[in-house]
């Protein structure tokens, strides 16, 4: 690399940082290029350990924006034999807002590992905090591309945003709110099939102690008409816990035209005493390859009826993948609370910036 194009590095990388953007969502990433995302994940509904085909060609020859030269990126291979390849994600957020309030969040710091058996025996685990835990073997023995999986892991289900205040992660099955992953993840057993055009999962999970109390399942349609990708789908999951039960179901989908992507995802929810909803849709406009400008909104309604308050959540920033192996992340916020008997915040702005080491 020369020193120009050091130079140039530096400067946009400062720009990322002072324009602002959040953990980058990656579906969008799946609305760009109007596939599935096991095309970038070995587990085959998405998130967390990435395949070869993503960290060796696609993340650093079309995602990322400053290439390595093939010889670095075989000296750092994650395969660590033909049947084993590890990976690592390490995620910070660092926030500032009104009233001199100031801080950071230990946001993820996981640790993967996938074993490839055979063409049809697969296996992984992903190890993070706070119990978030994940393991489950695969077995690609059914039709159209079709799986069995079984372990512990977090049922498929709409998008999975990796904003962790977006109102489809964050309020899902929680309307008080949760940070935590961890709340979807628990053993069970659940069946896959897929073609380029559909995918559809459905899990049996053991909820509060027997199997079948919980249950989960995802039906998602694509389309490629020129450079235009289109999807849509509809989900539905049930959590049964020691007291009650708490459920959601809705759609998702995305529009995706060069380099415009628009996901957005609807959730009604509900628990033993009201039913809510939820609205989360992320805008991103594509300025050069590794650097997006981000538009987002996350808006909550416990129980339908917003005069017993709502909370809203309006984003504008940018995000940057600097190298295949690090995000400069930052995102400006307002949040709006319309206050009642679910709702007591009082309204703020809060910038934020995430440092993302991923491999």
């Amino acid at each position: 690399m020369t020193g120009q194009t050091r130079s140039i590095a530096g400067i946009l990388t400062l720009l990322v940082v002072l324009v602002a953007s959040t953990a980058s969502a990656l579906p969008r990433y799946s609305a760009q290029y109007g596939q599935r995302c096991s095309l970038c994940h070995f587990e085959p509904t998405g998130g967390g350990l990435r395949t070869e085909y993503a960290s060796m060609a696609l993340v650093p020859e079309e995602l990322s924006f400053l290439q390595m030269e093939p010889e670095e990126l075989e000296a750092i291979r994650p395969d660590l034999s033909p049947a084993i390849t590890a990976g690592v994600d390490l995620r910070s957020l660092y926030y500032g807002g009104e009233g001199g309030e100031s801080g950071q969040i230990d946001m993820q710091g996981d640790v993967y590992l996938g074993v490839q058996a055979s063409r049809q025996m697969a296996a992984y685990v992903r190890m993070g905090k706070r119990g978030n835990h994940e393991y489950a073997g695969l077995a690609y023995v059914l039709p159209v591309g079709g799986y069995f999986k079984f372990g512990r892991f977090a049922p498929d289900y709409g998008w999975r945003w990796a904003d962790h205040k977006m109102a489809g992660r964050g309020y899902l099955l929680d309307e008080g709110g949760s940070l935590s992953g961890a709340s979807l993840i628990e053993p069970g057993l659940q069946v896959g099939m897929h073609q380029q055009w559909w995918e559809a999962t459905a899990s049996i999970l053991q909820g509060g102690g027997t199997n079948g109390e919980s249950y989960a399942a995802r039906l998602a349609l694509r389309k490629s008409l020129g450079k235009v990708n289109l999807a849509l789908g509809s989900s539905i999951i049930r959590r049964e816990l020691t007291a009650e039960h708490v459920r959601a179901w809705g759609g998702f989908g995305y529009l995706s035209a060069g380099p415009v992507n628009w996901v957005f995802q609807v959730d009604e929810t509900g628990n033993a005493l009201r039913n809510g909803i939820l609205v989360s849709q992320e805008l991103t406009y594509r300025i050069v390859r590794g650097i997006n400008a981000r538009g987002t909104y996350s808006f909550q309604d416990p129980d339908h009826s917003q005069k017993n308050g709502t909370r809203n959540r309006w984003g504008i920033g940018a995000d940057s993948l600097i190298n295949p192996f690090f995000g400069v992340l930052v995102m400006a916020n307002y949040h709006h609370f319309r206050q009642g008997e679910l709702v007591a915040e009082d309204d703020y702005w809060q910038g934020e910036v995430v440092l993302h080491f991923l491999y």
